[in-house]
């Protein structure tokens, strides 16, 4: 139980920011350092015989034993995190789950420390570090560009950095959703750089931005009632105004919407908000400053 105990405590690590700070997350780690883990574990899994090597991930012999044994109690704890109720997971629910490895594999991983963070990598060229709090930190090695996504559950900073001498490329920080499938939304200051640390790029999604999304989705659908209700009379010949303006209706009541904060290389700040339907994808590229619509483009889904 100690055991099973140790690995599924993968909680992460959340820094602890000033509150001017708090939609950007730093890392403890420097570029060298992410280069030194790696080679560390890489020399770590040379003719080691507790490696088990399975697809892009090197597991512990040892933990896969224990993680096998205590893999139904893996998976149920893992669905009560995630708000499923403890009376729906039955032996067959858990027994079909089996086929879902990663739901235990994760915690078989083989892995290394570092300033007290657990680190492991894989064969696709990405360093994952962890620690008991609440941060996790992806970096991923690449050609010319590596790039180091930093996240707990509630924000996640993105940064890029030229291969050639370490400048930071760009970097951006987001507010995740607290539901799945829906979109993050990008926060606090986003820079780019070119290779000898030249500003290209700033915005502040905040000071830059006057109106909030509710009122921006407003504006929107007012905006798109005009072009979604001239598009149904051209498309139903003899309908009523009355029934057009019930199908215009309808459609703004039940398209998805999503939306998104945008500068151009003129830095005028702009709104995309897109609605989703099953049949059409109708984007729309609002001035934050007027609510003027600058654009909108009509997409058919493919059947």
């Amino acid at each position: 139980m100690l055991m099973y105990i140790k690995l599924i405590t993968l909680s992460f690590f959340l820094i602890s920011l000033p509150v001017n700070a708090q939609n950007k997350l730093t890392s403890p780690f420097s570029l060298t350092d992410y280069q030194n883990m790696r080679t560390e574990y890489l020399d770590a899994i040379k003719h080691n015989p507790d490696i088990v090597h399975e697809g892009r991930f090197y597991y512990s012999k040892r933990k896969l034993d224990s993680v096998n044994i205590i893999k139904h109690e893996i998976i149920r704890q893992e669905w009560i995190r995630k708000g499923v109720d403890p009376s729906a997971i039955t032996k067959e629910v858990l027994q079909n789950a089996e086929s879902n490895r990663q739901y235990y594999l994760q915690y078989a991983y083989f892995t290394k420390n570092r300033k007290g963070y657990d680190f492991y990598y894989s064969d696709d060229s990405k360093l994952i570090l962890f620690n008991n709090k609440d941060l996790t930190i992806e970096y991923s090695f690449a050609k010319d560009t590596d790039s180091e996504y930093l996240h707990n559950k509630k924000i996640a900073t993105a940064n890029q950095y030229f291969n050639s001498n370490g400048q930071l490329k760009r970097t951006d920080s987001f507010i995740l959703p607290s539901q799945e499938g829906a979109e993050k939304e990008i926060t606090g200051l986003s820079k780019e750089y070119n290779v000898i640390g030249k500003l290209l790029f700033e915005a502040d999604w905040e000071k830059d931005f006057k109106h909030s999304k509710a009122k921006v989705i407003a504006a929107s659908d007012q905006l798109i009632q005009q072009y979604i209700l001239n598009n149904i009379k051209r498309n139903n010949d003899g309908i009523s105004d009355i029934q057009a303006k019930e199908m215009t209706a309808n459609y703004l009541k039940y398209a998805q919407k999503t939306i998104q904060k945008f500068k151009n290389d003129d830095k005028v700040s702009i709104w995309f908000v897109t609605y989703w339907t099953v049949t059409s994808r109708i984007e729309l590229k609002i001035n934050d400053k007027t609510l003027q619509l600058i654009d909108i483009r009509d997409f058919k889904m493919q059947e």
